[in-house]
């Protein structure tokens, strides 16, 4: 399990998302998630990417039985240059001027029926809430 941290420190990642929260939780829920699917779907590899508005990526949870090789996670048409010739990708919806990707992947081909999107909607959207959870303006009251 590899879990990395991009486009700058955890800290800066609290203070553009206005969180003062411990954000190693949802650290270690994005990687429990990315585990879940990797075993699920007997993948390769399976990733949470989160990217701001301007396209820099801010988190990446990655769960893989090897290394991925430089921007293979989040570049599709990389990765099939890679050898991943199965991958699915539904979105992570964020209100707060992020977006992201739950990805799985696998070398050999696969195909994914509407249950597996599905499923991985689901993952996507547990994904989605855990981030909601930790970036969300505090409550009123």
């Amino acid at each position: 399990m590899l879990g990395v941290f991009k486009g700058g420190t955890l800290s800066e990642a609290d203070s553009h998302f206005g969180a003062g929260k411990a954000t190693p939780s949802v650290e270690r829920v994005f990687d429990r998630i990315a585990d879940l699917v990797m075993s699920v779907f007997d993948a390769d590899i399976a990733a949470i990417d989160i990217q701001q508005d301007d396209g820099e990526l801010l988190v990446i949870a990655v769960s893989a039985g090897e290394t991925p090789e430089g921007d293979a996670v989040t570049d599709p048409v990389r990765s099939l240059d890679l050898g991943y010739a199965s991958q699915a990708r539904v979105p992570v919806r964020l209100d707060d001027g992020a977006a992201g990707e739950l990805i799985v992947m696998c070398r050999g081909e696969r195909s994914f029926t509407s249950r597996d999107l599905d499923l991985l909607r689901r993952f996507a959207l547990l994904a989605s809430e855990s981030w909601a959870l930790y970036y969300a303006p505090p409550a009123d009251g």
